[in-house]
């Protein structure tokens, strides 16, 4: 999936994704918030990709450091 769409996530950024390296997977560690802040928490400059129900693509790039509530 995501190498079908690096170049328009590329245009979209204005500069080139040099390295992508998955680091969550909610099929494979469960939709689970708790999960992927177990796996994403201080990790910045992020490209986040979802597949909709109906086949969709949408993604969206933080630049920040994702960081979970201290409440889990």
């Amino acid at each position: 999936m995501l190498d079908d769409h690096f170049e328009n996530f590329e245009k979209m950024l204005g500069r080139e994704i040099y390295s992508v390296q998955p680091i969550f997977k909610a099929s494979k560690y469960e939709f689970s918030a708790e999960r992927f802040h177990r796996r994403c928490d201080n990790i910045e400059n992020t490209l986040t990709m979802v597949k909709t129900e109906f086949g969709k693509i949408v993604g969206a790039f933080c630049p920040f450091k994702w960081k979970s509530p201290a409440s889990w």
